[in-house]
């Protein structure tokens, strides 16, 4: 076995090393990792067999590419992890073989009988290289990225330690579905109807016409009307909660509401504005990266309110290096926090505090529309939310509502207190379904003519 020099591989989902290995038979296969993964512990890892209909060609009847990049995606937002490449095309019988077993699919056989009609294995691969890569770098133990069973018991088998298993749930389309439930049903993969967000909505997103059109069209006509106020931003309220309004099941609890195209439509909302606002403790809780990765367009520049200073120093916001987040403090926040947070790439802007302590969201948005600002999209948390609706300074909401019950954290505050003609009031409010969600869109009555 011989490896090459590594080298920097930038691709869509992050900046990762990527190293040739030839094996002893001369085939070329390929690692490509992040971080430092010598005598590493826990370190999350994919071995991944080649598949070059869906990873070159975009063939659906299978899911190989999107558990590729849904690993990918995985070792970025780890910040460390290692993805074996291993040349053993169609589950180790070759191109020539697949294309045989294709046709026979065509005909109605499913993968495991086509294989055993060109009387080949239903599964030939072998990570022997897999282990001796492993065993090379001095790898301690693994969190071993895989729906397959055989893989784990081959790694352990040959004295790798596995400490956890990283599920890859992929979205079935309706090329490969009957593929997947061959899987699961003849070769025990384990597979579930989770979706998480992965590159299958990622290109979801960019296909046809975004998710949502008419939603997007009637935003987009809001934030180009100028009828709001022109010393600050035009504001776009877009958050998810439960039928019940939760936005989480308790507090500190990060909770998935909305449904994968819903999660398209955000990011499609996120590239149409300058600014995307949230809370230090959506941040704390969720650590979003508040970016477009399912769709195409630009990255918001990301605006935390954190009057106090208390977001983490390794939270994935200061690690990206574009658009740099603004952390908006209040004056009396600490100056060596600020030192500390500018130094990793940070814009720290203060401005007054209100009554409560926190920062005043009207100076603010003033201060923001004259950096440029033209538009801003709220997401969260629910002190947020509240604050914003009870100041009257949101201009159009989209609010995602799930159909489940969560009895968590409520995404509005009481509304003790609040004045009777100043409560938020929808005109024209439209209904969309999006996947299984509701999403409701309008522009918000101005509280001066609300009862007009």
């Amino acid at each position: 076995m011989l490896f090459s020099s590594a080298a920097n591989l930038p691709t869509e989902h992050g900046i990762f090393q990527a190293c040739a290995v030839r094996d002893d038979k001369g085939v070329e296969h390929i690692i490509v990792y992040k971080g430092d993964i010598d005598d590493a512990v826990e370190l999350p890892v994919r071995v991944h067999s080649e598949c070059l209909t869906s990873e070159v060609f975009g063939s659906l009847r299978c899911d190989c590419d999107h558990q590729l990049a849904a690993a990918l995606d995985h070792v970025e937002a780890e910040g460390r992890g290692l993805i074996i490449y291993l040349r053993q095309e169609g589950r180790g019988i070759g191109l020539f073989n697949k294309i045989e077993a294709y046709r026979l699919q065509d005909q109605g056989m499913d993968t495991v009988e086509a294989n055993e009609h060109l009387g080949l294995s239903n599964d030939s691969r072998s990570y022997k290289l897999a282990v001796d890569i492993l065993q090379t770098l001095r790898v301690q133990s693994v969190q071993l990225m895989t729906n397959n069973p055989k893989k784990l018991q081959a790694l352990r088998r040959n004295g790798i330690e596995v400490t956890r298993r990283i599920p890859i749930h992929i979205a079935p389309n309706v090329h490969n579905s009957g593929y997947l439930e061959t899987k699961k049903s003849k070769m025990e993969h384990m597979l579930s109807s989770g979706l998480p967000v992965t590159e299958v909505l990622r290109r979801a997103g960019r296909k046809g016409a975004p998710v949502g059109q008419e939603i997007l069209d009637r935003v987009q006509a809001a934030l180009q009307s100028g009828r709001g106020d022109p010393s600050r931003p035009s504001v776009t309220l877009a958050y998810a909660q439960s039928f019940d309004g939760s936005i989480s099941e308790g507090p500190g609890l990060s909770t998935a509401i909305s449904s994968c195209q819903s999660q398209i439509l955000t990011h499609e909302l996120r590239a149409m504005h300058d600014a995307l606002l949230v809370g230090v403790n959506t941040v704390i809780v969720d650590d979003p990266r508040l970016n477009v990765r399912l769709v195409a367009g630009p990255n918001p520049i990301p605006v935390i309110l954190d009057s106090n200073l208390r977001i983490p120093s390794d939270v994935r916001l200061l690690k990206q290096v574009q658009p740099s987040p603004i952390v908006v403090a209040t004056h009396g926040a600490c100056e060596e926090r600020r030192s500390a947070l500018a130094g990793l790439g940070a814009e720290v802007l203060c401005v007054d505090a209100d009554a409560d302590g926190c920062v005043d969201l009207g100076n603010l948005l003033v201060l923001l529309r004259k950096r440029g600002i033209r538009s801003l999209m709220v997401e969260g948390g629910a002190k947020i939310i509240t604050s914003v609706l009870s100041a009257d300074l949101a201009d159009q909401l989209v609010l995602t509502i799930s159909p489940q019950f969560l009895g968590g954290v409520r995404s509005v505050e009481a509304l003790v207190g609040w004045d009777r003609d100043r409560r938020p009031e929808l005109k024209d409010a439209s209904y969309h379904r999006i996947g299984s969600d509701l999403v409701v869109c309008g522009e918000f009555l101005r509280s001066a003519h609300a009862r007009a």
